[in-house]
């Protein structure tokens, strides 16, 4: 792990990967709350390569072939709509019901995982996570989501695997991502760099990768590089806590107190009670010399604990 006694915030692993799996799923072309990535549509497109040439793929169902079957569509769209409006326990009986006509439907299935996942079903989740994945093997968001899964319970092994298959089936900015995340964890540094600018090469406006990609430049003590990348994110996101907050870090490491009581003030609009923030602001005025502040803030941060 990160030594935070280094200035560097930890990569809120596993928190971030969890908020990832409850906030922002991923379903196939849209998103419930704020997705990672946007994945390929419900078509025959870019279907399972069963449903592209081969007749009858589904025992269940030998109509199956390579047109969109409407009625497993329309189930789907049902349930990731009821879901998106809360209604969990309907979602997953109308996605129950379909299974029992389209057992081997990959969306449902994967719809399935994700919501179980949320509800911290770990057991249901994996069984329809893994189910999805091997009739869809080609699809990258699907690999995604059982490696994010895999994250949650802590077997980053299997995680890495499934990450690593996504990025076969189509290399895409999330999977690197989270591969760099990792790599950032397990305290390797330069793999973590590696995996990021992977990242960056194929989208250059993407926060979270120059946000991580600082971090791991910083656990390298390479600070002009994590400084240029921190300088980057705000760029794209000037209110971002959490690149606010770490470059204040870093300007406080390096004895510049007033560039970090810039950032640290913005950190402190965004999150008005956040206690790191109030420990971090007495530290910088402690060190410009205004000892009233420090001890406003010293006191602030004593009572948030």
């Amino acid at each position: 792990m990160l030594d935070p006694d280094e200035g560097v915030v930890r990569p809120r692993f596993p928190n971030l990967i969890i908020g990832c799996v409850v906030a922002g799923l991923v379903l196939l072309g849209r998103t419930v709350s704020s997705g990672l990535v946007a994945g390929p549509q419900r078509d025959a497109t870019y279907g399972p390569p069963e449903t592209r040439s081969t007749p009858g793929r589904m025992s269940a169902h030998p109509q199956q072939n390579s047109e969109l079957l409407p009625e497993a569509d329309h189930i789907f769209r049902q349930a990731a709509e009821d879901y998106r409006a809360g209604r969990i326990a309907q979602a997953l009986a109308g996605l129950k019901e379909g299974l029992k006509a389209y057992p081997d439907d990959p969306p449902m299935l994967h719809l399935a995982g994700l919501i179980h996942s949320s509800l911290g079903e770990n057991q249901a989740a994996q069984l329809y996570l893994e189910r999805a994945v091997k009739l869809w093997p080609d699809h990258p968001v699907y690999w995604i989501n059982l490696g994010i899964f895999y994250m949650r319970i802590s077997r980053i092994a299997e995680a890495e695997k499934s990450l690593r298959r996504s990025v076969a089936a189509s290399p895409n900015p999330t999977a690197y991502n989270l591969l760099g995340l990792i790599r950032l964890d397990r305290n390797a540094g330069e793999e973590a760099v590696d995996f990021l600018k992977k990242s960056l090469d194929l989208t250059r406006d993407d926060v979270r990768s120059w946000y991580y990609l600082g971090l791991a430049h910083q656990s390298l003590a390479q600070n002009d590089s994590a400084l240029s990348c921190y300088q980057e994110a705000l760029r794209l996101a000037p209110r971002d806590f959490y690149t606010n907050l770490q470059l204040a870090k870093l300007f406080l490491k390096r004895g510049q107190r007033q560039d970090a009581l810039r950032y640290l003030k913005m950190a402190q609009e965004l999150r008005p009670d956040e206690p790191e923030t109030f420990r971090l602001l007495s530290e910088a005025y402690l060190g410009t010399g205004d000892m009233e502040s420090a001890l406003t803030w010293g006191r602030r941060a004593a009572q948030a604990r």
